[in-house]
């Protein structure tokens, strides 16, 4: 059913701004525009200030009417009208998006060679409106608006594909949501058996519209489990939507997307059958994690992973991103980090795995976490080595390797000791294990009287520490390669005659580094650093 609501925005959309540039000129310095982006602003503020939904609405009338065919503008008009007209709103924004798109395709802004930004907002986007999408309570009146809201958004996804390819993003999640909604509302109502059952209505036990639901085979047990899981994602994206910093929401979704994930049958070596995730939600994730873009990471991140139980990185992501946003995050990030724990400690041979297209399960960052976390658990219940210069290791094998590598050293049979260690790193499958086997060695070449050859691995473990910002959840491991790093440097200072500006300038640089991390550390190395600034 088109509405008027519906006809005008289809208009808006269609109608082309002059005749010598039917889209427009860019508009993201203009007023009306900037007036829109200050209200959506707000919805990763951590203020919780209310958006101004009208203001949004009226400022994209104007933008896309008079000035430009902007899709952001269209996006922030399409979120806001489901705000402020509720279904029939998404409708309009959905079918006023469409029309622009069909249309305008090769002049909207941003410009056609700019595919992944114009992606990317449309990701945005679909996560912004499945979270408003579940906030909303539906009656039978929205069925008519919900069915062309679903059939607008298989247009679009079909346009999409047809414009862009292998870049055109998808709505599934939304989609998804209105199907459900639509099966719901279109059930009939349970009719009473008598007049008896009405009056014993208002003091009976609750029921549910359909009463109990018969389990009697392995399909309806596995319907059932996908229903129950449906339901919980579904209040768990509208808890968080109330509070971003309740633990809860981000465990439960987690909880239920991967009770029952099993290992995927592997074609060889780790390969599997799985589809790799699309690539503009690929790169719009890392896009936001390089720009520290942390409150919208998060928000996608929560909104997509169940699209991709396989993918470990997004996990990664967002523990990082809710330990950037503050203290009032701790315990969800705490939340994302124990259900990954849980996920590994069941699925170990996981994060080996690869999808179809040979894209890693989890990228060499994310296995790394994934060990800090392994070794965390195994701290916490003693069955690590603890703090004891071995960083707690999960077990005595690399303890014992470590000790005859340092024996053989000491009777001067170096490189024998660095070729033990370098063939047990080559054949690790550990990236954790990789990295304390190269900082032994580093440690064994100093202690030898070779400090160059030292700082030559230690160079490449501080750019891993920078590459996957080691210091932020291992900063123990991080502190000792650089406290191992300042000794070298201190050793080619006391070496050089005269003594080296540069050796010096870098030993100040690595002793403020471990000042940041570790406040401790930098001030039992004090007096130390002051007697070697006194000698130069």
């Amino acid at each position: 059913m088109v509405t008027d609501l519906t006809m005008e925005w289809q208009a808006i959309g269609a109608k082309p701004i002059r005749a010598d540039a039917p889209a427009g000129s860019p508009v993201r310095d203009d007023a009306d525009f900037l007036s829109m982006q200050d209200e959506i602003q707000k919805l990763e503020s951590l203020s919780h200030e209310p958006v101004n939904w009208k203001q949004v609405v009226a400022g994209g009338r104007i933008v896309l009417a008079d000035k430009s065919k902007d899709l952001l503008a269209a996006a922030y008009v399409c979120l806001g009208l489901l705000h402020e007209e509720g279904i029939p709103g998404l409708a309009a924004g959905l079918a006023c998006l469409r029309d622009m798109l069909a249309r305008y395709w090769d002049s909207l802004f941003p410009e056609a060679k700019r595919v992944q930004k114009r992606m990317d907002v449309l990701v945005w986007l679909e996560g912004r409106l499945e979270t408003a999408f579940v906030e909303r309570g539906l009656s039978s009146h929205d069925l008519d608006a919900l069915r062309t809201c679903e059939e607008l958004l298989r247009t679009l996804e079909m346009l999409l594909v047809e414009k862009a390819a292998d870049k055109a993003p998808g709505f599934a999640g939304l989609r998804n949501e209105i199907a459900r909604q639509i099966e719901q509302l279109g059930q009939p109502e349970p009719k009473p058996e008598g007049k008896g059952q009405e009056i014993q209505g208002a003091a009976g036990p609750p029921t549910t519209s359909g009463g109990p639901r018969s389990i009697t085979t392995a399909e309806d047990c596995r319907n059932a489990l996908r229903e129950a899981g449906d339901l919980i994602r579904r209040a768990a994206l509208f808890a968080r939507a109330q509070d971003s910093s309740s633990p809860w929401p981000y465990r439960l979704v987690r909880a239920t997307m991967w009770a029952t994930l099993q290992m995927p049958s592997p074609l060889d070596d780790g390969l599997s059958r799985i589809p790799p995730p699309t690539p503009h939600v690929v790169h719009r994730y890392q896009e936001l994690y390089e720009k520290g873009l942390w409150a919208q990471l998060v928000e996608q991140v929560e909104s997509q992973c169940p699209e991709t139980p396989f993918w470990l990185d997004p996990h990664r992501m967002a523990a990082r991103a809710l330990g950037q946003l503050g203290a009032s995050y701790r315990q969800a990030k705490t939340a994302v980090e124990d259900e990954v724990r849980t996920l590994i400690e069941r699925l170990p041979e996981l994060a080996g795995c690869r999808f179809s297209d040979d894209m890693p399960f989890a990228n060499e960052e994310t296995r790394l976490w994934i060990e800090a976390l392994r070794d965390t658990t195994a701290e916490a219940t003693g069955s690590g080595k603890g703090d004891n210069g071995k960083l707690g290791r999960a077990g005595d094998r690399l303890d014992d390797l470590c000790g005859q590598a340092a024996t053989l050293a000491e009777q001067g049979r170096l490189k024998e000791a660095i070729a033990l260690l370098q063939n047990e790193s080559a054949g690790s499958c550990s990236e954790r294990e990789r990295f304390l086997l190269r900082l032994d060695a580093a440690k064994l070449c100093l202690r030898a009287g070779h400090p160059k050859i030292a700082l030559s691995q230690l160079e490449g473990l501080e750019e891993a520490i920078v590459r996957f910002a080691l210091d932020a959840w291992e900063p123990t491991l991080s502190v000792d390669v650089w406290k191992t790093m300042w000794q070298v440097l201190q050793q080619l200072l006391k070496d050089s005659r005269p003594p080296s500006e540069e050796w010096a300038n870098r030993a100040e640089a690595v002793h403020r580094r471990i000042c940041r991390v570790d406040m401790l550390s930098g001030l039992d190395m004090e007096g130390k650093h002051q007697s070697a600034r006194v000698e130069r």
